[in-house]
């Protein structure tokens, strides 16, 4: 891996830039996401319920209300543009949640080794003594800046 190109990886996860080596945040990205995709299967099993059903009926309740008449050819066309925006929004909500979360696992783990993070926000609170995150507001909990170089 080579420290002068930005990755996606780094891209995504900012905060891995903080861990010293490449083994550890190789460490702390799986260990991040391990807690974080525990949701993953409830997200799936309600986005399948939200989706499931017989769409094409739903379909042509809607166009019913909206005063169209429709060939089953256009509801079917509706149903599977439907169901598949769905998924899409589904999924990409399900992602986007799981990174959310994978990231603030990686500054509670920054935290725990003595680097001052705010976790909400991922502010670097290095040389900052307030007791309240100059990003968010919110209340934060200081590393102890002597650790911050320690592993």
């Amino acid at each position: 891996m080579n420290d002068d190109k930005p990755t996606f990886l780094d891209s995504v996860y900012p905060e891995l830039s903080r861990f010293p080596d490449p083994k550890e945040r190789s460490e702390a990205l799986i260990a991040s996401h391990e807690s974080a995709m525990a949701a993953v299967p409830l997200l799936v099993l309600a986005l399948v319920f939200l989706v499931a059903g017989d769409i094409k009926d739903h379909v042509r309740m809607i166009l019913g209300w909206a005063g169209v008449e429709a060939s089953n050819t256009t509801v079917k066309l509706l149903a599977i543009t439907l169901f598949t925006s769905l998924l899409v929004m589904g999924f990409a909500g399900i992602v986007y949640m799981t990174v959310g979360r994978a990231r603030k696992n990686l500054r509670r783990m920054l935290v725990k080794r003595g680097i001052a993070v705010c976790i909400p926000c991922g502010y670097d609170l290095r040389g900052i003594e307030d007791a309240r995150c100059p990003e968010c507001g919110r209340a934060t909990v200081l590393a102890d800046p002597g650790d911050e170089e320690q592993t």
